[in-house]
């Protein structure tokens, strides 16, 4: 028991898990991603041996193949299937970060939070949870290289798109000398998950377009270019949202080679961006790993700060974020979220609830 509460600080997760509902419930918003339904489809078919979708939805497998275990035969489960798994897997974000305390916080004033709100189905929670496990195993002392392997593989597995560009950011933020084991065993990682996920493609028949493929359909390069080029400042701003001011501290505050690792990790992150047209979406979750390195940055950094500074930081940092609000490009600037039009998780939870209470409200 001991060993756990060292492990986390329960009392900041219990704090940064409130701030998220309330960030991701009241000022942002809960929404699932477009045609949820179409991901419920992909369920019933693997339950019948064969993937017909031609959606590129199917090769990011992970939530399809738990529904599918548990055999999950109805759309509303489904629903409630994926709010449940999308919280718990919050919940265990907010506990591996506990040991920051208060700067945990900061983690919170990201646009991967807006990004989780918005676009409930799809692995990006899972893929940010991932991206912390994976550079917290390659960041201590005495790496464990088989946990750096097994970690890129699942992320890979989840999303091997945002984990191309997350597993090449982690590198350029962590490389050294002690650890030039990185770069052989992350391509690993990558191309063993890789080959998983065409093995379960292959298993069950699918014969739609990949995701690279989709890249170059008539005028996809065009359109992803010219709205990053168009909304540029905006997908900055949505990706960091009050982390921007971390960027600016961290960037003052450290050496030549430390900011010379994080703007090549903004720089790839960028191109990662760009070649595709849900840009904020994408921007936010590959910048999870340059997120956490400033705040680790400015944890390490923090005596050259005054004290009073110090202890309201993290929380003058959540406020600038909420004032800085969704300026979320999807096509457009949104600012509220653009799946507003799929199932609505409240409405379905009232319908359970009152079925259940049919018989005994007054």
């Amino acid at each position: 028991m001991n060993k756990l509460f060292k492990k986390y600080n329960f009392q900041y997760a219990v704090l940064s898990f409130l701030f998220l509902q309330i960030l991701i419930h009241s000022v942002y918003g809960f929404t699932f991603k477009y045609n949820i339904l179409g991901d419920f489809e992909i369920v019933q078919q693997l339950r019948q041996g064969s993937l017909s979708t031609s959606s590129y939805s199917a090769d990011s497998p992970f939530y399809h193949i738990g529904a599918f275990l548990l055999k999950i035969d109805y759309f509303e489960n489904y629903i409630i299937y994926l709010t449940i798994l999308t919280v718990l897997i919050q919940l265990l974000i907010v506990l591996k970060i506990s040991y920051l305390k208060k700067e945990s916080l900061l983690f919170l004033s990201a646009g991967w939070v807006v990004t989780v709100g918005w676009y409930v189905g799809n692995t990006d929670v899972l893929a940010v949870l991932l991206a912390i496990y994976l550079f917290d195993s390659v960041n201590k002392e005495n790496t464990n290289w088989v946990k750096v392997f097994i970690f890129s593989s699942l992320l890979t597995f989840s999303h091997y798109g945002l984990a191309f560009f997350i597993i090449f950011s982690i590198v350029i933020l962590l490389i050294n000398e002690n650890k030039k084991m990185l770069i052989p065993v992350s391509i690993f990682g990558y191309l063993f998950g890789r080959l998983i996920i065409q093995f379960y493609l292959n298993s069950f028949n699918y014969s739609g377009r990949s995701r690279f493929r989709f890249l170059f359909n008539d005028n996809i390069l065009n359109n992803t270019f010219n709205l990053t080029s168009s909304f540029f400042l905006n997908i900055i701003l949505s990706g960091f949202l009050g982390m921007i001011m971390l960027l600016i501290l961290n960037t003052y505050n450290n050496s030549s080679q430390e900011n010379f690792r994080i703007y090549l990790s903004l720089a790839i992150s960028i191109i990662g961006t760009s070649i595709a047209l849900d840009s904020s979406r994408v921007f936010s979750v590959i910048i999870v790993p340059l997120i956490y390195y400033l705040i680790i940055q400015y944890k390490k950094n923090i005596k050259l700060v005054n004290q009073n500074l110090i202890n309201s930081v993290p929380y003058l940092i959540l406020i600038l974020s909420v004032f800085i609000g969704e300026q979320h490009v999807y096509g457009i600037i949104n600012f509220e979220s653009p799946n507003n039009l799929e199932p609505s998780m409240y409405n379905l939870f009232t319908t359970k609830v009152n079925s259940l209470m049919k018989n005994i409200w007054p």
